[in-house]
């Protein structure tokens, strides 16, 4: 494949619905507290913005785009070799909780993760070439740690794993990662903690919001509630609340009643919150619990999530008992600006690929299931010719290689389409100006078909091939092989879909050329 070096790149932005075509004249979810008791073991965020400037010149097109059959259609990313694939991101989506499942469903939320796999990748290539090492017994340490945390018993912490879809040995290696991460950091970077001026200052900037409460809850829903499993009246669900209140305030353990009782997922751990700031939970439920005097038990607290009973079990708001939070939240900050600086240097000496989009690989997915491997597929209208017929082509020149060895096969193939009258096919060769589809010899290529060539082909490369605005690749698929029986096959398959999809419209063609770009 080459570039075109005399070519305006001006894409066409919109264009009408069913273009035509004439023949003869070329007219064409309490808190976020909650959720994170669920969230995954670690999350990197990371922005990355990538400005990326293009030129045109003539070059040897193989070095610079891999050809069709050279890529695995399941392949997203590698990294310094290391692929991730598809399936690699779609396991790590299914580690997610329930409610980021929605989410997970778009092309930006995609993205993000991938780009959090990229940034984890990175991490574990540099931890591996520093030689950090994460033992068993360090891992074994962390995961009792929790379950500990979670007053619950080793066995019982599995049935937990086992209700989120999780197995333990996912755990073990999810813990690892995360421990060698951390070595990572602490030994690159470490941190620096505050100077007591620093954390006076910080203390005095931001006491008003610094005050924080540990606290338990014990949560009743019902019927309506979107995250309610229960089938109870809002009544039944106050009833309930009162009752357990009682029991509360009349010395009953807390923790036991929220086993017992409460529909939040904090319940196994006895409805603990553990420590939270102003801003972190609903207004009703945060109002309440900073209200609340220590080991006070509140009344009942309705949210969107049903009836609540809260009880602090512990308040900071001085200097002193806040010291160690400022310490934390300084050094913190700090140390996250270090890793997105430390992160983009890594990101910089690497050699990371995108070697197919997100969007690009479930479309060319569909369309290998059908034997169309190395074609991609494009939303919007279809280009029709003013008798609806799909308009066909191809671009390239007298004078490349690529272009000659395709020239015959692509010819004759759309050549027979044309004469059972399916399609109007064209092969505009840019040098000449000729289309060679016709025995007639042109001198001048439509603005409307430059058009098409720019929308479809910002590289400016040929061989080009655009079908009915819908399928289109650049370069060969089988040329690698010298298959050229493979290029006969795929592109009447192409047609065939393309004729198929053609034959279930019922918008029919309006009469008004494509947008031009300026040549």
């Amino acid at each position: 494949m080459i570039f075109l070096t005399e070519k305006n790149n001006k894409k066409v932005e919109n264009h009408k619905t069913q273009h035509t075509h004439k023949t003869k004249t070329h007219q064409h979810h309490v808190s976020s507290k909650e959720k994170d008791e669920k969230s995954n073991i670690w999350t990197i965020v990371l922005s990355v913005v990538a400005i990326i400037a293009i030129g045109i010149f003539i070059v040897n097109m193989g070095k610079l785009l891999p050809k069709p059959d050279q890529v695995d259609a399941n392949l997203l990313v590698t990294v310094d070799g290391k692929e991730i694939t598809v399936d690699d991101l779609n396991a790590e989506i299914a580690k997610l909780p329930e409610y980021y499942k929605q989410a997970a469903e778009t092309t930006e939320f995609k993205e993000n993760i991938l780009e959090q796999m990229i940034v984890k990748e990175l991490l574990v290539q540099k931890a591996t070439e520093l030689e950090l090492e994460v033992s068993s017994s360090e891992v074994v340490a962390k995961i009792e740690e929790l379950y500990l945390q979670m007053g619950i018993t080793e066995e019982e912490f599995k049935v937990r794993l086992a209700e989120e879809g999780l197995t333990y040995d996912e755990l073990v290696a999810n813990y690892r990662e995360q421990l060698l991460l951390n070595k990572l950091i602490e030994s690159e970077l470490g941190g620096q903690e505050p100077t007591e001026e620093e954390i006076k200052a910080y203390y005095d900037a931001n006491k008003d919001t610094l005050t924080s409460v540990k606290a338990s809850h014990i949560l009743v829903c019902y019927e309506g509630i979107d995250t309610c499993e229960k089938e109870r009246t809002e009544e039944e669900a106050l009833t309930i609340i009162e009752e357990v209140i009682g029991k509360a305030k009349a010395g009953d353990d807390f923790a036991e009643l929220a086993k017992e009782y409460s529909d939040g997922p904090s319940a196994p751990m006895g409805g603990d919150l553990g420590w939270f700031g102003r801003g972190m939970m609903v207004p009703e439920f945060e109002n309440t619990a900073f209200d609340l005097n220590v080991d006070e038990v509140s009344e009942a607290v309705k949210t969107s999530f049903g009836y609540h009973v809260i009880k602090v079990a512990e308040k900071k708001s001085t200097l002193e008992d806040l010291k160690n939070d400022i310490i934390e939240s300084v050094t913190n900050t700090a140390l996250q600006t270090e890793v997105g600086t430390y992160i983009e240097d890594l990101k910089t000496k690497a050699k990371v690929v995108y070697v197919n989009s997100i969007d690009n690989v479930e479309e060319n997915t569909e369309l290998a299931e059908k034997g169309i491997g190395t074609f991609s597929i494009a939303e919007g209208d279809l280009c029709l010719s003013e008798d609806g017929k799909p308009l066909v082509f191809m671009f390239s020149t007298t004078t490349c290689p690529h272009c000659k060895w395709i020239k015959a096969t692509y010819d004759g193939v759309v050549k027979e389409y044309v004469e059972q009258g399916k399609i109007e096919a064209y092969h505009w060769e840019f040098d000449t100006k000729d289309n060679t589809i016709t025995e007639e010899i042109e001198k001048t290529i439509p603005q409307e078909h430059e058009a098409i060539f720019s929308k479809f082909n910002s590289y400016g490369g040929v061989p080009s091939f655009v079908f009915g605005c819908r399928y289109h690749r650049l370069g060969n698929g089988y040329e690698v092989e010298g298959d050229l029986v493979a290029e006969d096959t795929e592109f009447r398959k192409v047609i065939d879909e393309l004729l198929e999809e053609v034959s279930g419209e019922t918008t029919p063609a309006i009469e008004e050329p494509l947008e031009t770009a300026e040549v």
